[in-house]
């Protein structure tokens, strides 16, 4: 994969957790209801993510499954911190770009978690201003510092 086209892309999957921000603000008031929904979207969306990665590598059908559902039921019963979740998407966003459907694919999928996340990280704040949320959108950037290390590595 080119640069040009890798950066963009990693800039686009970045904004999903900006525009989850976005989308707190548009509705607040679903939040309260939502937020367990969204947490079973997040566990989904990334065991989907590992769903396609080891899809990637593996032809058994069965080898594929377990380890997303490992992925997904280890989400589900420990208290993952989102930050941490979202900078280790970056290696399946590295690994699938040797294939364009695949990277597609990862990279919508990377977008989607961080409009979850991103609107869980405003809904569990107390203080809500401009530079409480930049201070806490701070350690998510080390996802693209990440995925642009690999791809000069």
């Amino acid at each position: 994969m080119e640069l040009l086209p890798y950066i963009l892309t990693n800039i686009v999957t970045f904004l999903g957790l900006i525009s989850g921000i976005v989308l707190y603000y548009i509705a607040p008031e679903e939040m309260p209801d939502g937020e367990k929904y969204l947490i079973f979207m997040r566990n989904v969306v990334i065991a989907l993510i590992t769903y396609f990665l080891v899809a990637l590598y593996v032809d058994n059908i069965f080898l594929k499954i377990v380890p997303a559902m490992i992925v997904f039921l280890t989400l589900t019963y420990a208290d993952a911190s989102n930050s941490t979740l979202f900078v280790l998407l970056a290696l399946p966003f590295y690994f699938s770009s040797p294939s364009k459907d695949a990277f597609f694919i990862q990279s919508c999928l990377i977008m989607l978690s961080g409009f979850v996340i991103g609107s869980l990280l405003v809904h569990r704040m107390k203080k809500r201003s401009a530079l409480a949320i930049t201070k806490k959108v701070l350690p998510y950037v080390p996802y693209i510092i990440l995925s642009l290390m690999m791809f000069f590595i």
